[in-house]
């Protein structure tokens, strides 16, 4: 008898018939099993896929900003007083600076990423970006929101982070009451102790607007 059941798990384990299962593949954010080696057919999640880049790579806050400034023109590049930061192009600008802001919160979310060769730049930029966004005025209450909001859902940063965001910000807000206070002073200068230049720079931009109206005029009528 003891031969026959050694007989018997010899057949089992050789048995053609057996079905063997294999692990399904799903997608770790809808667990659909539509998926390729890239992404979820379902969802679109991307697999492999890295939000922060490169530091200073396409991604990067210092290519979005490059980008904004080139559709700047020359006179506003020169002098950034003039840049108007209340318009459709800044609205949009600081847009995607905050999406990249909340990227970068979500790497320092996690603690694995401490030890990450990038670690220090990607800070470094998340620094940057705060002193832009509070150069365009975003409230405070706002850059704080997405660190809140990370709270809520259950997500802690060690308190050093704490600290040196709540550095950048008071450090935004010195560099951004320098700049008024100089614009400002630029303003209110008098050209000879008389004339003040915000007002001749109104008067050049009044010149120019009669003058085109002018030229508009003339060749309309000599069509």
């Amino acid at each position: 008898m003891h031969i026959q059941h050694e007989n018997n798990e010899h057949l089992n384990t050789h048995n053609p018939f057996k079905v063997h299962y294999e692990q399904v593949k799903r997608c770790p954010k809808c667990s659909s099993v539509f998926i390729t080696e890239r992404e979820c057919e379902a969802c679109g999640f991307q697999f492999n896929y890295n939000p922060l880049g490169e530091p200073l790579g396409e991604k990067s806050f210092y290519s979005i900003r490059e980008s904004y400034w080139s559709q700047l023109s020359s006179l506003e590049r020169s002098n950034r007083a003039l840049e108007s930061k209340k318009g459709e192009k800044a609205k949009r600008y600081i847009s995607k600076v905050i999406l990249r802001y909340n990227d970068l919160l979500d790497f320092f979310y996690d603690t694995t990423n401490k030890d990450h060769a990038h670690h220090n730049l990607y800070f470094y930029e998340l620094k940057d970006i705060i002193l832009e966004l509070i150069s365009y005025d975003v409230p405070e209450k706002e850059i704080w929101s997405c660190v809140t909001k990370a709270e809520g859902e259950g997500l802690e940063f060690e308190l050093t982070f704490y600290q040196r965001i709540s550095e950048a910000i008071s450090e935004g807000k010195r560099d951004r009451n320098k700049t008024r206070v100089s614009l400002q002073s630029l303003l209110s200068y008098r050209l000879g102790g008389a004339v003040k230049i915000i007002n001749v720079f109104f008067f050049a931009l009044t010149a120019v607007a009669v003058i085109s109206g002018a030229l508009a005029v003339y060749r309309f009528l000599n069509l």
